[in-house]
């Protein structure tokens, strides 16, 4: 006795729809208004004085009021100054009675040694710097004018369509027995 047997596979199907996906992004809108901006400039004029009457003066080099005033000073000086030394040798000249010197001999004395008492020295002059004074100005004033700015976002915008996936028996298996007689 023979057996044939036969099998058939099973089959599986699958259809597929792929997945779509779709996105558009608009641009965004920049709105911008721009203002001026200003300067501003105040300016005053830059002026040097420069003041040399000090060393002027230093120098005998004088304006009139200046010359009346040191005459006088020195006037004045000399006449206390004298009007002292009168008044001493007139009081050396009282005590003429009273002592054997010899008091117009010494008086004489004494004013040769005044007329030849000078000093001399050495000095630079000007001794004193001329004073300076700056004066003016630059004042620098921007006025920024506010600009606006504005930003109106465009959001993407997506689309999807997901896919599928349809699994189905494209073929069943089966197995078939058969009885084969050998003798025939």
């Amino acid at each position: 006795m023979s057996l044939e047997i036969r099998t058939t596979w099973s089959q599986l199907g699958m259809r597929t729809t792929p997945p779509v996906l779709e996105i558009k992004q608009p641009q965004g809108e920049l709105k911008m208004k721009q203002q001026k901006t200003e300067l501003v400039m105040e300016r005053e004029p830059i002026q040097v004085l420069i003041d040399q009457s000090r060393c002027f003066y230093e120098c005998g080099i004088k304006n009139t009021v200046e010359i009346t005033e040191d005459a006088a000073q020195i006037g004045r000086e000399i006449a206390f100054e004298y009007t002292g030394q009168m008044a001493e040798e007139g009081d050396q000249l009282a005590r003429i009675e009273n002592t054997e010197e010899d008091i117009i001999g010494e008086i004489a004395m004494q004013r040769m040694e005044r007329e030849n008492d000078r000093e001399w020295n050495i000095a630079f002059i000007p001794q004193s710097q001329p004073e300076f004074e700056v004066t003016g100005s630059l004042k620098l004033d921007w006025r920024v004018l506010k600009g606006l700015s504005e930003f109106i976002p465009r959001y993407p915008q997506i689309k999807y369509q997901p896919g599928n996936l349809e699994i189905y028996m494209k073929q069943y298996g089966k197995v078939e027995i058969r009885y084969v007689d050998q003798r025939a």
